[in-house]
């Protein structure tokens, strides 16, 4: 195996190992934000509520950190928005989760990072990570969220970075910003960024559905990508040592998009050992609504997916880590599949353009 093959492997066992261990919540505690990002999916979803009922959120916390502790999982929570950092009672309920032990990262923007790092900076150490989110090059970006966001993420990484906060980069693919992916990524490593998780992820939204890659779209990406990681894991100056003398790439790459595995497979990149592990273990990588990874919306309804949000797949509290609690239905495409457990196609790209033939989903090898 070469050095990206290595990590690739060694990337989907702790990610299935992690997953199976953990339960997780992601929250979106406001819907108040500073941007009108274009690929936003929560401008098309309804919410009554403008911010998450506080009292009602932590009694939620509590049931599911006593659930977790019943089950023997690592409980966390994310919190999100909007930009959560504008949610009124942000303060009180940091101060709660480290006062009971209870792990919390971030997704937000950049903003009140860089222009008000001493109201926030205790909350924002104690996070055990925070995830910020770049589109592309500085023009696509701004033109995408507002005037000088480019700037202002390129400032707050590099203030999270000088306190030592693990940094995580979401990046949102569309037919718009393709070209711009692999220009990123160059463009952090010339600027000597470290990223401790870099991820993307394809663009969702029924309003603007012309702008979804489709599959021979998104196998080109990965192309494009598998070539461009097959050369830096090559390269002696692509890594860096930490603080206790590891040896490390300088952007951890994910491979959190659904049809990764398969096209890794397909390529031989992952290992025969790998593959038939993760294929044959029951929802082991595949989408996190297998999993127990759940959504919380302000108006504290929990789903599976924050994009498929009907009501017939609300979640009770008294069905999380049950049978009960997984209410997504696979795409009837993707049953036959030997990438069912690995990969299993995405429920909320099917809501949109339903699987009928093989190669409106993938062109990978399917079950006779």
């Amino acid at each position: 195996m070469n050095n990206f093959e290595k990590y690739v492997n060694s990337w989907f066992l702790s990610r299935y190992y992690n997953l199976k261990r953990t339960f997780y919540l992601q929250i979106h505690l406001t819907n108040s934000c500073q941007n009108q990002c274009a690929h936003c999916y929560f401008n098309e979803l309804t919410s009554k509520k403008y911010e998450i009922n506080y009292d009602k959120l932590i009694e939620l916390i509590n049931y599911c950190n006593r659930l977790s502790k019943k089950n023997r999982k690592l409980f966390r929570v994310d919190f999100t928005g909007g930009d959560p950092l504008l949610y009124s009672s942000i303060f009180q309920l940091c101060e709660y989760c480290i006062s009971n032990s209870i792990d919390y990262g971030f997704k937000l923007n950049p903003d009140l990072i860089v222009l008000d790092w001493e109201k926030y900076e205790h909350i924002l150490l104690n996070a055990t990570d925070i995830t910020l989110s770049l589109d592309g090059m500085k023009e696509f970006h701004d033109l995408n969220r507002k005037e000088g966001s480019f700037n202002l993420t390129l400032k707050a990484l590099e203030t999270l970075k000088n306190h030592n906060v693990c940094i995580r980069i979401n990046y949102t693919i569309s037919k718009k910003n393709t070209f711009d992916l692999t220009n990123l990524i160059l463009f952090l490593l010339r600027c000597n960024f470290i990223i401790d998780d870099f991820t993307w992820a394809r663009y969702w939204s029924k309003e603007n559905k012309q702008d979804i890659l489709n599959p021979l779209e998104l196998y080109q990406v990965f192309d494009e990508q598998t070539k461009l990681m097959n050369y830096l894991f090559d390269c002696e100056d692509f890594y860096y040592k930490t603080n206790d003398y590891r040896v490390i790439p300088k952007i951890m790459f994910g491979f959190k998009e659904h049809q990764w595995f398969a096209y890794l497979a397909n390529k031989k990149i992952l290992s025969q050992e790998t593959i038939y592990f993760l294929n044959n273990e029951k929802n082991s990588v595949n989408c996190t609504g297998t999993k127990n990874i759940f959504i919380v919306d302000n108006n504290l309804f929990i789903y599976n997916c924050r994009k498929i949000n009907q009501d017939s797949f609300k979640i009770e509290k008294k069905e999380l880590m049950t049978n009960g609690a997984n209410k997504l239905l696979v795409p009837l495409l993707c049953n036959k599949c030997i990438y069912l457990n690995s990969c299993g196609g995405c429920p909320a790209i099917n809501d949109i353009f339903p699987y009928i033939h093989d190669d409106d989903c993938c062109f990978y090898r399917r079950k006779e």
